[in-house]
């Protein structure tokens, strides 16, 4: 009989990982309730996955036409983990399956079905049974709402959640993002929202339900700051003047090779200029904002390609990291592990037992570490396995719906953009206090992007990006290139337990802040989230979500088969942010072992490596190249966005089974089409989608969307109307499960803020507690409060800027 501590010797459970002892049962099949287990099981934990008696569908899927087998991505999800093979057909199968439920410290259920995480078994029911007990449930909209349980997978999901309609060329159809972003965030999501919960669990705080919707997670990743700017600049939920756009300058072509760039703040777009010798740029008042810039694509495109055509793509790089733009070479499953940066970093290692190679866990600890890489199991091979009862050292306390998991617990964030700011709001979602530090001299960059017109006599203010990813928060500007800032700062730092910042690594330690920071507190989580590491050729390269997506593939699965590659805009900013706040969640349960704090360095690069995992395993594992593929891919067949009647009126279509493509023949009228030889069964649909197109083209042009819309989802076909990402904030699903949260602010009067994308049944969701703060706001009540600053001593410092409410 196989145990807990009888695990084999490579990926052995070990006392020293920090997730030792927790236990986790996965029950379901793809992406997302594989990565939640990974994540688990790479920091240490037990996770047994329950499949059915011919295997787990990756274990056993042999891919789609012009796609490689899943069987080496599951090796990939599956190592280390524990496998129990149950029949649900099978009665006999339910007590063993509620002994492993009863033990384990979380159960996850992916994807849900009906409400029920095992036959007969509903997800709130389970989670009652035991008041320590932790249920994770991941469906498309959430067990709630006028749309739960309807059809809709990653692709249609795309189409509601306000990604689609953005992307791409104007003369044009939309184009989704490829890589199945949205199925890996979920599935990290997931695992925060659960992790988070089980620190207050092991606090005494009871049990819960954990509710995930996968549009409310691809809603986060792709659209929002859209539904700020949509509130704040005036001009409400209508479409942008052009509906779709791409970065300009993003992916250039040169002598040999692509380059990537990402300019979003002005003082890069005037280097990036400079780099072009095209000085002209930089007094145009069309070419000074972001927004302003894709209007004019047309116009400066030709210009930059003439500019950086003739030059090699190494000269281009080393000039523009040079003039501190954020750049990165465009990989893809071929090139990205053979960048000299990510080999000296040792990202990529060899799978245990299989020919392919796949990224380290995303993030590395200073103390302790993560599990040995151990193989995937072979089907059934843990059948006997007991795991021990539930740790819970504090007696479970009576249900405080105002008490979260994080409570007592103080941040330090120094963070800008979005992946720094929103892991540090997530940990404020949990309970944390969290102190947000900017400088009167160098605000958060978000306030001064240049994305959006300046409104109002404190345009900082309105930035949306600042809006979407701050709330709840205190804000503090300490000048922290000065001394008497430095010495504050020191100070505020040793009443915090967790650090958290995004700078290139030399402007921290410009700062000096972690020379004595254990010394002054020895049990400080300090996250750091540089763009590509702590070490390494690009260590001191700064670097956007953009270059992220560039340099790790997501950009070269993303676009038109026949044209560039596109960026996915922005998911990796979010998805860095998650990975940082799970990466901090392990150092707390260390801390909580040890008694200290520690390091943890959470890159973005390879937190983006990580969801792009299946473009380096297929080409190692088959020779499989992934491109891009317009908006068709691995999720159904017909698969696409298509034009329906009305200027811009989209409806994006994805048939995943024969059932559903009989289905979709009978709403549009044509039964006869389920009976052609050319579209029989999934593999004669994929290899007949020219003519599907076609078909399809002409079936829906003269349609009408809502009727169509009503009638297919009534069916059962996975569809969706691609939203108009401004108009997101009034989707009546998310509205239902109250996503959105009004709260006042100072400038900008009452805007409806988008919330974490999970829910809990027992206590207060993670919600919003506050507005995001003015710069400043909270300077010197909190210094007179926490370090002991004197009034006199505060006007002092405002006269000399080191505090302050107001850009310098």
């Amino acid at each position: 009989m196989s145990t807990d501590a009888a695990a084999d010797a490579d990926g052995a459970a070990d006392a020293s990982h920090p997730l030792a002892g927790v236990s986790v049962l996965e029950v379901g099949t793809g992406i997302a309730a594989g990565y939640f287990g990974k994540l688990f099981v790479d920091a240490g934990a037990t996770v047994v996955k329950i499949e059915p008696p011919e295997g787990d569908a990756l274990r056993i899927g042999a891919g789609v036409v012009g796609a490689p087998p899943t069987e080496a991505l599951f090796r990939f999800l599956a190592a280390s983990k524990r496998s129990v093979v149950l029949d649900p057909a099978d009665d006999a199968s339910a007590p063993r399956f509620h002994e492993l439920a009863g033990a384990a410290d979380i159960v996850i259920a992916a994807p849900m079905h009906d409400g029920e995480v095992w036959p007969g078994v509903r997800a709130d029911v389970l989670a009652a049974a035991r008041p320590d007990a932790i249920v994770v449930t991941v469906t498309p909209f959430g067990l709630t709402g006028p749309w739960a349980g309807r059809a809709a997978n990653e692709f249609t999901l795309q189409g509601w959640c306000g990604s689609i309609a953005g992307r791409g060329m104007p003369s044009r159809e939309p184009v989704a993002a490829g890589g199945r972003l949205g199925e890996w965030a979920t599935g990290l999501t997931a695992a925060v929202a659960a992790l988070g919960t089980l620190y207050g669990v092991r606090d005494g705080l009871p049990g819960d339900l954990v509710d995930v919707s996968m549009l409310e997670v691809m809603t986060t990743l792709f659209n929002g700051m859209h539904l700020i700017a949509a509130q704040i600049d005036g001009r409400g939920t209508a479409p942008y003047l052009v509906a779709r756009t791409i970065d300009v300058p993003s992916i250039e072509p040169t002598a040999d090779g692509w380059v990537g760039f990402a300019t979003n703040a002005t003082e890069q777009f005037r280097a990036f200029a400079e780099l072009c010798g095209r000085t002209d740029w930089l007094d145009d008042p069309e070419l000074a904002r972001a927004d302003r810039r894709q209007r004019n694509r047309e116009r400066i495109e030709p210009e930059i390609v003439e500019a950086l055509r003739n030059r090699r793509a190494d000269d281009v790089l080393r000039e523009a990291e040079e003039r501190r733009i954020p750049v990165a070479p465009v990989g893809n499953g071929e090139r990205t592990p053979e960048f000299a940066h990510l080999r000296e970093r040792g990202v990529f290692v060899e799978h245990p037992g299989a020919s392919f190679r796949q990224p380290v866990p995303p993030y590395r600890l200073g103390v302790g570490s993560t599990r040995p890489l151990g193989p995937a199991p072979e089907l059934g091979a843990d059948q006997g396995i007991e795991l021990a009862p539930r740790a819970n050292p504090a007696p479970v306390r009576a249900v405080d719906s105002s008490r979260l998991p994080l409570d007592g617990l103080r941040v330090f964030d120094l963070t800008g953009y979005w992946a720094g700011p929103y892991a540090s709001q997530i940990l404020g979602f949990l309970g944390a206090h969290v102190i947000k530090v900017e400088s009167v001299q160098r605000p958060d960059g978000t306030r001064m992007g240049t994305s959006y017109a300046s409104l109002g006599d404190r345009p900082w203010e309105l930035a949306p990006l600042y809006h979407g990813n701050n709330t709840g928060k205190d804000a503090v500007t300490l000048d922290l290139t000065r001394p008497a800032g430095r010495d504050l700062g020191r100070r505020l730092l040793a009443t915090c337990d967790v650090l958290i910042e995004n700078f290139s690594p030399r402007v921290v330690e410009r700062f000096g802040l972690l020379d004595h920071a254990w010394e002054d507190n020895p049990r400080l989580v300090a996250v750091r989230i540089p763009a590509f590491g702590l070490t390494g050729p690009w260590r001191e390269r700064s670097g956007f979500a953009q270059n992220m997506e560039q340099a790790t593939g997501l950009a070269w699965v993303t676009g038109y088969s026949d044209d560039a590659p596109i960026v996915p805009k922005g998911p990796c900013d979010p998805i860095g942010g998650l990975h940082a706040t799970f990466a901090a969640l392990v150092a707390l349960f260390a801390r909580r072992s040890s008694g200290l704090g520690q390091l943890v360095e959470a890159p973005l690069v390879e937190s983006a490596l990580n969801v792009a995992a299946p473009q380096v395993i297929d080409h190692t594992a088959y020779g499989y190249l992934w491109g891009r593929q317009g908006n068709r891919g691995p999720l159904g067949a017909p698969q696409g966005v298509y034009a329906t009647a009305g200027d811009e009126e989209w409806l994006a279509l994805s048939v995943e089974d024969d059932a559903q493509w009989a289905a979709l023949c009978g709403v549009l009228g044509r039964p006869e089409l389920a009976d052609d030889p050319r579209f029989a069964d999934d593999a004669a649909r994929r290899v007949a989608h020219d003519d599907l197109d076609t078909v399809l083209a002409a079936e829906l042009a003269g349609r009408t969307g809502a009727p169509l819309l009503a009638a297919l989802w009534d069916a059962g076909v996975p569809v969706a109307v691609p939203a108009r990402p401004r108009a997101m904030v009034d989707n009546e699903q998310m509205q239902a499960r109250g996503f959105f949260t009004p709260l006042e602010h100072a400038e900008a009067g009452v805007l409806q803020y988008p919330g974490f994308p999970a829910r809990w049944t027992n206590r207060q969701a993670p919600l919003h507690r506050g507005a995001p703060p003015l710069l400043g706001e909270h300077s010197r009540p909190l210094l007179a409060a926490l370090l002991g600053c004197t009034d006199a001593e505060l006007d002092a410092l405002e006269a000399d800027a080191v505090i302050g409410t107001h850009p310098v």
